[in-house]
Parts: C-alpha cells; structure tokens; sequence
C-alpha cells in the first residue's frame, strides 16, 4: 500500500497490485481498515461475476490476489497481507 498526507492531514492510499482501490483515512490504521473492506468486497464482486472480471485483460491477473483474499478467514488475514 502507497500512501501520502493531504493538505487537510487526512491520508489517501493505493494498492498497487489492484491500483481501482483508493483508500481514506486519518491514520495509516485507517487506511489499513478501509482497504482491507474494500478488497473484500472487490473479491466477492470478482468471484460473483467471475466470467467478466477474468476475460476483462485489466483485471485477470487480479485472480491470484482475489483467492489468496477469500481464502482468508478474518479481516485481520486480509490486512496482513496487505503489509507483507
């Protein structure tokens, strides 16, 4: 995850492997938080609709981290990976 401070000192943040995803917040903690919600959800739109998101050439090679993501029990394992 890359981040930097706003003007206001809020913080905005990307992942780079699924770079769609911009989080907010005011700590890197935040951050970590809304990230791993939204990768959750982007993983179950992503297998939900599996024929679109994996013939769509921008987000095939999203599919390692989208398993890796829904094998997690716990959004603790989601942030985890996040930080490796």
């Amino acid at each position: 995850m890359e981040y930097e401070q706003e003007d206001n000192g809020s913080l905005v943040g990307s992942l780079l492997p699924i770079q769609d995803i911009v989080t907010y917040g005011n700590s890197v903690n935040d951050l970590l938080d809304d990230a791993a919600t939204q990768l959750v959800e982007y993983a179950q739109d992503y297998y939900a609709h599996f024929d679109k998101y994996y013939h769509a050439p921008n987000r095939k090679s999203h599919l390692p981290y989208v398993l890796n993501i829904l094998s997690q029990q716990e959004i603790d394992g989601v942030k985890k990976l996040i930080l490796a």
